[in-house]
């Protein structure tokens, strides 16, 4: 999954890849299990730099999703940029999401961060992500 992230922004560059993490949607549990990806395009003018996801491909998604299962998250990359939040991920943030952020530069290797926006505080949390298994995992609480 997470080569596929890597593929998808290195196609996209310049420009930000985007798209969507399903998995189980069970919030009773300490680890959000990412079953797969849904490349997503992005529809953001690109001067702006920055990625939008039209509200009707999550709708689209979400029909498809088998019971028990749908969007557990947003991935993005940062062109030239941090795996870091920006302020713009900040003000499109949802609570309870994991938010995978890939840093991308040319010739050199990429950086895959996991965050959770909190949205009592206005921030971003960092989780552990788990890459090596079957089913990456990313855990809160570090």
């Amino acid at each position: 999954m997470a080569r596929e992230i890597e593929r998808h922004a290195r196609e996209a560059y310049p420009r930000e890849a985007c798209g969507l993490l399903m998995g189980p949607t069970d919030a009773s549990t300490e680890r959000a299990f990412l079953r797969t990806v849904v490349r997503a395009p992005n529809v953001a003018p690109p001067e702006s730099h920055r990625f939008q996801i039209e509200p009707a491909f999550f709708r689209g998604v979400v029909r498809a999703s088998a019971p028990g299962e749908g969007i557990v998250g947003v991935y993005h990359s940062h062109p030239d940029g941090a795996p870091w939040p920006s302020a713009a991920d900040r003000e499109d943030a949802w609570p309870g999401y994991v938010y995978l952020i890939l840093g991308v530069r040319p010739a050199r290797p990429s950086s895959l961060r996991a965050f959770e926006f909190d949205g009592s505080t206005g921030r971003f949390g960092e989780l552990s992500l788990d890459t090596a298994q079957e089913r990456p995992e990313a855990r809160r609480g570090g």
